[in-house]
């Protein structure tokens, strides 16, 4: 008979998870006061902690000694729970170090493609440092959030920036002295 053309009746959109497939955690700058630096780890496994079994990831750190993967293979895992104990480990054993020059981080993200980027930072960040960053994922249109340690400066244009890119931005303030 006259029925639609051939797949019309087969065609099956997908709704990936809200926060992507794919997704690479970047810790742009482990610097800054012991504390800090707790912090900031605390968030980056609390957000590995809360992905989905069905999502993927990786980790890469920047720093003045260049970039570090994980996997070292240069490839996403699955999130599965063995995968983010494993994952936790490696955050843990990030240590504060000088800042890296964002620009070596660029090429990875571009050949790694994630659907979203989380950027963890405690150093003072600038836009001129963080749109190469965004431009590596514009033709996927990659989701990019940050959380950052809470500077003393205008940070106005942050909120903006990842705005523009679908994410937010977290500020995190100094931990809290434990007694």
């Amino acid at each position: 008979g006259d029925g639609p053309p051939d797949g019309e009746n087969q065609q099956v959109v997908l709704t990936l998870a809200p926060s992507g497939k794919r997704v690479t955690y970047v810790v742009l700058s482990p610097t800054g006061t012991g504390t800090d630096h707790v912090l900031l780890i605390d968030h980056l496994v609390e957000q590995i902690h809360r992905m989905e079994p069905s999502q993927q990831f990786d980790i890469l750190v920047c720093t003045s000694d260049g970039v570090r993967q994980w996997p070292d293979d240069g490839t996403f895992v699955a999130a599965s729970s063995a995968e983010k104990i494993r994952a936790y480990d490696v955050a843990r054993s990030i240590r504060p170090a000088g800042d890296g020059p964002l620009d070596d981080v660029v090429p990875v993200i571009r050949r790694l493609q994630p659907d979203i980027l989380w950027l963890f930072a405690a150093g003072n960040l600038t836009r001129e440092a963080l749109d190469p960053i965004a431009e590596a994922v514009r033709e996927n249109r990659a989701v990019i959030n940050m959380v950052k340690v809470e500077a003393s400066g205008d940070d106005d244009w942050l909120r903006q920036w990842t705005r523009l890119h679908d994410g937010v931005v977290s500020f995190i303030g100094p931990a809290v002295a434990r007694s």
